[in-house]
């Protein structure tokens, strides 16, 4: 089952969507491409969704210039993820990452106009005979699934406070108290996720 434990950017402005598209003769966009933060500057730190396994650290076709660029394959439990257009490789095949932590930098490798993330899901392990098999519709992967109902939508602050009131009974004066706390609202996002 695929479940995100963390987004792959902290930048969720999405500059191409899974799906049809016309772009460098492919007519299918199997993954979602997240710009940079501050648009064109690579650099911006990508993070595992979900514990896993490196299985691929490479250059696309042995080349950083073309395709994916510099890209890696992460085996999660039942999916895999895929981060594209790296700036450098910095994870070797066989490397185990846990959710949040950075995988790599935000890169302009491979067919690419600007620094961004290619972002894949593949519903299917590293391992499964379809894993790079293109499918029938227009060069679509047969097992990529579009990964925008997946990402982890941020707490907000008033959720947090809901859920550590409904889990430890804490009063509304006691949250109001914390409230005027320098870092409070770090620290209840932080109380309340260890709580969820």
């Amino acid at each position: 089952m695929i479940k995100f434990k963390h987004n792959p950017t902290k930048n969720q402005r999405i500059t191409s969507e899974f799906g049809k598209r016309d772009f460098a003769g492919l007519q299918f966009h199997s993954g979602i491409d997240f710009g940079a933060i501050t648009p064109g500057v690579e650099g911006d730190a990508l993070y595992a969704v979900d514990d896993g396994i490196v299985k691929v650290s490479k250059a696309d076709s042995g080349n950083k210039n073309v395709g994916y660029g510099y890209y890696i394959v992460i085996e999660h439990e039942g999916y895999c993820t895929l981060y594209a257009h790296l700036a450098s490789l910095e994870l070797k095949v066989g490397q185990t990452v846990k959710a949040g932590d950075i995988v790599a930098h935000m890169g302009n490798t491979g067919t690419s106009t600007a620094a961004h993330l290619h972002f894949e899901v593949r519903n299917c392990l590293y391992s499964h005979p379809h894993f790079w098999t293109k499918g029938t519709y227009a060069g679509q992967y047969i097992m990529c699934v579009n990964p925008a109902g997946y990402f982890v939508k941020e707490m907000t602050v008033q959720e947090a406070i809901n859920i550590i009131q409904e889990k430890t009974g804490i009063d509304e004066n006691t949250i109001q108290y914390l409230l005027f706390y320098k870092y409070s609202e770090p620290l209840l996002l932080k109380l309340a996720a260890a709580m969820k």
